[in-house]
């Protein structure tokens, strides 16, 4: 085989054709150019159309669905109504000396025996006694805090036996036990 290439053709070299042949490409690129843009804006308007038409249906629907709410009887404000617990049907009514019946909740501890805690174990520079110590001083404070009546019915003062309670317990706690400082 020989590595020349075959002689163009002769037409190929004539002046005249390659004008043609160049206005041909032309033609033809502009015309696939004009079909690319027709079919863009096309897929366009059908896009927008078809958004169009589906919030105009949602529209509709969702008129025909409000509508059913209203009769046209009732001009203005609606009439209000008011329920009186005398209305509540019996499977409604809640027995207020033991509200927690039939709930998930009526097998919980009352109180802060519903707060379980972990057995006290010496914690880094702790002991266990101090552990234990300072459990039962949180929970003393969880219970003056959040379920003592007198904490949460009245506005606590120096002199209320929630504030002396609460500064009897931090008063022990800094002046009993001695702190460890943690190794640096």
């Amino acid at each position: 085989m020989t590595d020349e290439l075959p002689e163009p053709h002769p037409e190929l070299r004539d002046p005249d054709w390659q004008r043609h042949a160049e206005k041909e490409a032309w033609v033809d690129y502009r015309r696939d150019r004009r079909r690319a843009r027709r079919a863009r804006r096309l897929t366009i308007a059908a896009a927008v159309l078809v958004v169009l038409v589906g919030g105009g249906y949602a529209l509709v629907e969702w008129g025909k669905t409000t509508a059913d709410h209203y009769d046209g009887a009732s001009t203005g404000a609606a009439a209000v109504t008011t329920t009186t617990p005398t209305d509540l049907p019996d499977f409604g009514r809640v027995d207020l000396s033991r509200p927690f019946d039939n709930t998930p909740a009526q097998n919980w501890a009352e109180g802060i025996a519903g707060l379980s805690t972990p057995a006290p174990a010496k914690t880094g520079a702790f002991s266990a006694q101090q552990v234990s110590s300072a459990i039962d001083s949180v929970k003393q404070l969880i219970t003056l805090g959040f379920l003592d009546r007198d904490t949460l019915e009245t506005t606590p003062t120096s002199t209320s036996p929630c504030c002396r309670k609460t500064c009897a317990i931090s008063s022990r706690r800094t002046s009993g036990t001695p702190t460890a400082r943690r190794p640096t």
